[in-house]
């Protein structure tokens, strides 16, 4: 694989030297894989400031099912790459963006504008008839709240959520995206092919009882240094209306897949909510 991959294209940010590692890929003993089946492949001396202002190595973690995506599909990343550009970088003689939907890919692929989030410029990409949704970091707007955290890390949550609630999950009929790959700033996803969920079936007994079980579990997970300010995104076990549906794909199978679980945040959503409802009272020497 190490002859068509530089992780530096999928990393955004400034880079500089560095003599620090990935965060958070820990391996196997006597492997070079974690428990997911995941391997790293990292820049040799170059890295960036993540949110936290610590330096991480610039760096691409493949699950096997995206090793087996990327051998058998020669040239991909390049190719995602230069379809990125066009998409994102474009720009005319005169400097000014230029906006395209879409763009060719060699040997009959195919990458387009899927969706834009607050956090996230979604794609999906075509590749030999199979889907998969290709995500990039965007500036948020001065009134949201940036959410982003890196997407390897939330590669591993996702990861580690799903082998831990295995069997919960399976007898609820839900489940988590399956990852390829993940930087910091680029993440791709098998695709999800479905609805967004009817209010009637967020309303019932068992998707209630999938909430509190994953809100439960984030609770215990809370001093990791992976789910540090990490919280699910608008999932509320007794109020459907609280519920981000958008959130959620389900499938012809009547499976439920929770595509975008998490956001990071500085601090308690709900203590910040509880202050916006009870701002605290203005001082004579603030007016």
């Amino acid at each position: 694989m190490s002859e068509f991959f530089t992780p530096e294209r999928y990393a955004q940010e400034e880079l500089k030297p560095t003599d620090a590692p990935v965060k958070h890929f820990t391996p196997v003993e006597g492997s070079s894989r974690d428990r997911f089946g995941n391997r790293v492949f990292e820049s040799p001396k170059l890295g960036y400031l993540d949110r936290e202002n610590d330096e991480v190595r610039a760096a691409l973690l493949v699950s096997e099912e995206g090793e087996r995506f990327i051998k058998s599909n020669p040239g991909i990343l390049k190719d995602i790459e230069e379809g990125l550009l066009k998409l994102e970088y474009a720009r005319d003689e005169g400097s000014n963006p230029v906006y395209f939907d879409s763009t060719d890919l060699p040997k009959g692929n195919h990458l387009s504008r899927y969706s834009q989030g607050n956090q996230s410029n979604v794609y999906l990409l075509e590749v030999k008839g199979e889907k998969y949704i290709l995500k990039t970091h965007r500036v948020s707007a001065p009134h949201y709240q940036d959410a982003r955290q890196p997407y390897i890390n939330e590669m591993l949550q996702t990861q580690e959520m799903a082998a831990d609630l295995k069997e919960d999950f399976e007898k609820l009929n839900m489940r988590m995206p399956d990852f390829l790959f993940a930087s910091g700033q680029v993440s791709l996803v098998r695709f999800e092919e479905g609805n967004i969920p009817e209010d009637s079936l967020l309303d019932t007994e068992r998707f209630k009882q999938f909430a509190a079980i994953a809100n439960r579990y984030l609770s215990t997970k809370e001093d990791q240094d992976l789910w540090k300010k990490i919280w699910a995104d608008d999932l509320d076990e007794v109020l459907v209306h609280e519920t981000k549906k958008s959130n959620f794909v389900e499938t012809e199978d009547g499976s439920l897949v929770w595509i975008d679980p998490f956001f990071y945040e500085e601090n308690d959503p709900l203590e910040k909510f509880l202050k916006m409802l009870n701002p605290p009272k203005q001082s004579s020497n603030d007016r």
